[in-house]
């Protein structure tokens, strides 16, 4: 995708699918359609899937979705505006509709997984891990959320693991004083990236209805002696 987007940022010609893939990259674009009737849609989507006859965008975790036939795409003309930092994609459609889409913050709005080079992962994947780390005890832990309103949540836990004893999953976060409790749903309707090694876990949550938002937990191992995280 660097590819695609380096040849779009130099006004060079790209695929339909792979400018619809850029959306996929980026956290926030904006879908404008109107319909033949005059209808108008619009919604934020982050997430595009190609299916056998058909493209469909939507926001992560959630269940609604914006369905367009392949064949009823005539062109498609993607430019990049340096002065609004965004990318338009203009699509020429064969029934009438009117369709354009713009990808905000280009410069510095990937997705984690893609800007920091996570592995989508399983829930019990992370489970196991927080559960190791709470066993060993000798991890310091930095837990942070957000959501689309920018609205911002930080604090150093003391316990962070997910529980699964009463037919749901749980995250439990706590610092002590603060608790927080997020309800997990399964992997199709949460996202999950992580960057692990026997020292450090990053992980990235996208949560359920929070198509925009996103928890963030990052815990390494110190050394107990020194009180240093280890190399």
């Amino acid at each position: 995708m660097r590819d695609v987007l380096g040849r779009v940022m130099n006004g060079q010609e790209v695929t339909i699918e792979e400018a619809f893939e850029l959306v996929n990259q980026y956290d926030y674009t904006m879908l404008d359609a109107t319909l033949s009737g005059g209808q108008r849609i619009r919604m934020n989507v982050n997430k595009f899937e190609k299916y056998q006859e058909k493209y469909a965008f939507s926001p992560e975790c959630s269940l609604q979705e914006f369905e367009i036939n392949q064949s009823d795409i005539l062109s498609a003309k993607t430019t990049y505006k340096e002065d609004l930092d965004v990318i338009f994609i203009d699509c020429q459609m064969s029934n009438g509709v009117k369709l354009h889409f713009t990808i905000h913050h280009i410069k510095d709005g990937e997705k984690a997984q893609y800007n920091k080079n996570l592995e989508e992962v399983d829930v019990y994947t992370v489970q196991e891990m927080l559960t190791k780390i709470g066993e060993e005890g000798d991890w310091w832990k930095f837990f942070g959320a957000s959501n689309v309103m920018s609205c911002n949540l930080s604090l150093r836990p003391e316990v962070v693991y997910i529980d699964d004893s009463e037919d749901k999953l749980l995250l439990h976060i706590s610092d002590g004083g603060n608790k927080l409790e997020v309800e997990l749903f399964d992997d199709s309707c949460n996202t999950f990236y992580c960057d692990m090694d026997t020292n450090r876990f990053l992980l990235y949550i996208k949560p359920y209805g929070q198509p925009f938002g996103d928890i963030r937990l990052f815990c390494y191992k110190h050394s107990q002696e020194s009180g240093v995280a280890d190399n």
